[in-house]
């Protein structure tokens, strides 16, 4: 991404896991340089097949929220 560092508060990737995934350690290590002190980034899916990749790859950190599966990410 071309932002600078730390810029965003929250950044959100939705129903798109499955198509990522491959590259997930990459795009978590940018996704955390844009992220400000303290942010939060959520990966949120609907997708039967993004959530069954989310249980694997985040082995137990999701959470269900009615049709929602959520992953929460904080930038120490």
């Amino acid at each position: 991404m071309t932002y600078s560092d730390g810029i965003f508060d929250t950044l959100i990737m939705y129903n798109a896991f499955a198509h990522v995934h491959t590259q997930w350690d990459l795009i978590e290590k940018e996704c955390l340089r844009v992220l400000k002190p303290s942010g939060c980034f959520y990966v949120i899916s609907t997708w039967s097949m993004d959530i069954a990749l989310m249980n694997e790859v985040f082995e137990g950190k999701t959470e269900k929220y009615k049709d929602f599966c959520v992953v929460k990410i904080e930038k120490p």
